[in-house]
């Protein structure tokens, strides 16, 4: 996500200057972010909610990368994402999710009006 409009959009939701990425970044930036992309990034593996862990974020120049891992059974077909990061803010925004798994990876790309979408095995 663009590092700018993340910070601005945790300012908001959490009523904290975040500062991310920078020397000023509030010491609960990594918190106010999991809670954020708890309650706008949500999965379902065949069609059954799971809980991801937080694995960390890194902030690059203008971007930032979110990362998270689910645990998962070994035999499923499809994992369900709800990713509508941003879009409350900026409605033209755009969500670029990878899934990897056994050395493959696919890409979606979450939009305003799909929000939803399915990773198949």
């Amino acid at each position: 996500m663009f590092t700018d409009d993340l910070d601005l959009t945790l300012s908001q939701f959490s009523g904290k200057q975040i500062h991310l990425g920078t020397s000023q970044e509030h010491a609960d930036a990594n918190a106010v972010l999991e809670d954020y992309m708890k309650q706008h990034f949500t999965c379902a593996i065949d069609g059954v909610p799971v809980e991801w862990r937080w694995v960390g974020k890194e902030v690059e120049n203008d971007l930032t990368y979110c990362y998270m891992e689910i645990f998962r059974k070994p035999d499923f077909s499809s994992l369900t994402v709800r990713n509508d990061l941003l879009v409350s803010h900026f409605p033209d925004q755009q969500n670029i999710v990878d899934f990897s798994l056994f050395g493959t990876t696919q890409t979606l790309v979450f939009l305003n009006d799909r929000s939803t979408q399915t990773f198949h095995r």
